[in-house]
């Protein structure tokens, strides 16, 4: 039930909607809603709702924040949103960010996203993103 209610609540004003997801009680109600609001947010103001979710704490919350971000971001602007997960620091959530990426840019021009991939040094994170 909190999902639909942060989507919705998003796209009128994401700062609102992801505040209130994060009153919700730890679980998967609170994790769901909050992704909810990030992916809604990302498609009007991608770097804020970034920011937002990389300023979460390590773990599954930020995880699945930050992939909801990277998937509606590098559904209308791939270049900037794989110029955002390139900055951040390694990690599981990077690795996520960067295999969602090209998965995503895949579809719609595999050279680029696979030039993109190549910058990457050898390791987790490359091997991820080959991966999807």
């Amino acid at each position: 039930m909190a999902e639909p209610v942060a989507t919705t609540w998003a796209q009128s004003d994401g700062p609102a909607a992801t505040r209130w997801a994060q009153t919700l009680p730890e679980g998967e109600a609170h994790r769901a809603a909050l992704a909810a609001a990030c992916s809604t947010w990302a498609t009007t103001a991608p770097q804020e709702a970034a920011q937002f979710a990389a300023s979460l704490p390590a773990g599954e919350t930020q995880n699945r924040a930050v992939a909801a971000v990277v998937l509606s971001w590098s559904a209308q602007e791939p270049e900037d949103a794989a110029a955002w997960v390139a900055q951040l620091p390694e990690s599981e959530t990077r690795n996520q960010a960067v295999r969602n990426i090209v998965s995503g840019w895949a579809r719609n021009d595999p050279a680029a996203a696979g030039a993109w991939l190549k910058t990457f040094p050898e390791g987790p994170a490359r091997d991820q993103g080959a991966a999807g």
